[in-house]
């Protein structure tokens, strides 16, 4: 391998993939609770805004940990096509090789 080769683990990839996939599904979970209107005498329409807006921001979170998912299994699936077709190119080269 030369200095600009990366070696993928698709494993590794697949471990992250499934840690931001219940990570966003965790947090996704969270921000409906926070959409309630608590009764907290005249500070509820305070207390509801605020409470609204952390729902939104977490629930925001939770799409941009979908998305990184997303991504990352989008690198799996480079990492891995990547590997079958020159594993396959190679398995092809040594059958010319070796007049097969």
């Amino acid at each position: 391998m030369s200095d600009d080769d990366m070696h993928v683990n698709p494993d590794d990839l697949r471990s992250i993939k499934n840690t931001l996939d219940t990570a966003g599904g965790d947090l996704f979970k969270q921000a409906e609770p926070l959409q309630k209107t608590p009764d907290v005498g005249e500070s509820s329409s305070e207390v509801a805004t605020a409470l609204a807006s952390l729902a939104a921001a977490v629930g925001g979170m939770a799409e941009g940990l979908g998305s990184l998912s997303d991504g990352v299994q989008n690198a799996l699936d480079h990492a891995t096509t990547t590997d079958d077709a020159a594993g396959d190119a190679g398995r092809r080269h040594e059958q010319r090789v070796r007049g097969n």
